[in-house]
């Protein structure tokens, strides 16, 4: 609902002009967009606020090439700032954690616009090179199509049977797993518990 209402202020704010009027009064401020991850799957149905997909993507880069926004590098974006010689509606593109769809789907949509972008990456799921646990217990629950589900002798589960199709049962034992896991468990025993998954 909440979503709806912000969708719908944006849309009438467009309409209004207002977004070309913040581009007027904002015009040698920086701009930074923030992006995290990109679809190559069904990521974006599972969390759209985390996940975007390539063809959102796409519009997002056509817009900024067809109004000849000046994308900068982080780096030479922020010397800039300093010496107070920011072109105007200068930008830039920053995107966070390093999933493997900014190497797939980002990176060469960038590449073809010639688009420089600073990606965080995160260090500790690049070394260890497994899955963020919390978000694969996540996506689990949410991708099964099963109506339910019995758990045999889990020390990670109470209720050894969960009806899936029950969003507070599925919610509660997805939180319940994700509990144990962060709290009881290495990154070892985090993964088994995911693959048992």
């Amino acid at each position: 609902m909440r979503q709806n209402a912000k969708h719908l202020f944006l849309v009438i704010s467009k309409w209004l002009g207002l977004f070309h009027l913040a581009r007027l009064f904002t015009g040698k401020a920086l701009r930074i967009l923030c992006y995290h991850g990109f679809a190559f799957r069904d990521e974006a149905d599972f969390r759209p606020m985390l996940f975007m997909t390539p063809a959102t993507f796409d519009r997002r880069l056509r817009f900024l090439a067809r109004h000849r926004f000046p994308i900068l590098r982080l780096e030479d974006a922020l010397h800039r700032l300093n010496q107070n010689d920011l072109p105007r509606g200068a930008t830039v593109i920053t995107i966070d954690d390093g999933f493997y769809g900014v190497y797939r789907e980002a990176a060469p949509r960038l590449q073809a616009y010639g688009f420089p972008a600073t990606t965080y990456v995160t260090t500790y799921y690049a070394q260890k090179q497994v899955p963020i646990f919390r978000l694969a217990v996540q996506y689990l629950f949410w991708r099964t199509a099963l109506p339910s589900i019995r758990f045999h002798d889990q020390a990670w589960i109470r209720n050894q049977e969960v009806k899936l199709t029950d969003p507070e049962d599925n919610k509660r034992a997805t939180w319940e797993i994700i509990d144990h896991g962060e709290k009881h468990c290495n990154e070892e025993q985090c993964q088994r518990i995911a693959e048992e998954l």
